[in-house]
């Protein structure tokens, strides 16, 4: 549920961005797991899960590992929407991620990432859409995250126990079932 949720979010966050001066909503996240397996196996089928490609909205580009989806909403503005899937585990692979300009990022299974890839993916958001290409500002960047609860005293443990003033933690409750 956590994973599902966090698709639906970008894509709610691509519906709601502010449209350009042609009636575009344009989106790019970075959508990040800390292996390529994993990424392929689990992130990647749940977002085909919920939008799938090739659609009439969507399509995959294996080539550059990215999903793009372009719909039109019932204002008659557009949606167009790029999804970069990366395996990013170690320091070293932040190199991968260099030049990067996107909207927002979401951390799949976040306690597996390396806090220094958090930190440089962090630093790529709120670039797209740009201004100098007559675009309109994130109306929304940053970042989402989700995770089993981190072992203690790691820096994710600490960072949902004392987060810093621009995040907002969510703990989701235990689900109990009572049966007779």
């Amino acid at each position: 549920g956590k994973s599902v949720c966090c698709v639906h979010e970008l894509m709610r966050m691509a519906i709601g961005q502010a449209p350009d001066p042609t009636g575009t909503r344009r989106t790019r996240f970075i959508v990040v797991r800390n292996t390529a397996d994993q990424l392929r196996s689990t992130t990647a089928k749940t977002i085909q899960d919920w939008f799938p490609t090739p659609s009439p909205y969507g399509v995959w580009v294996a080539t550059t590992r990215t999903l793009h989806y372009r719909f039109a909403l019932a204002d008659k503005t557009g949606v167009e929407t790029e999804w970069m899937l990366r395996a990013l585990d170690t320091p070293e692979d932040i190199r991968n991620a260099l030049s990067l300009e996107a909207t927002a990022m979401w951390g799949n299974e976040c306690r597996e990432l390396h806090p220094d890839v958090v930190k440089a993916l962090l630093k790529r958001t709120n670039r797209f859409p740009s201004l100098k290409l007559g675009g309109v500002h994130a109306t929304r960047a940053g970042g989402i995250f989700d995770t089993n609860m981190p072992t203690l005293e790691t820096w994710w443990e600490q960072r949902m126990s004392t987060p810093p003033s621009t995040w907002s933690v969510h703990i989701q409750p235990q689900t109990v079932l009572l049966m007779d």
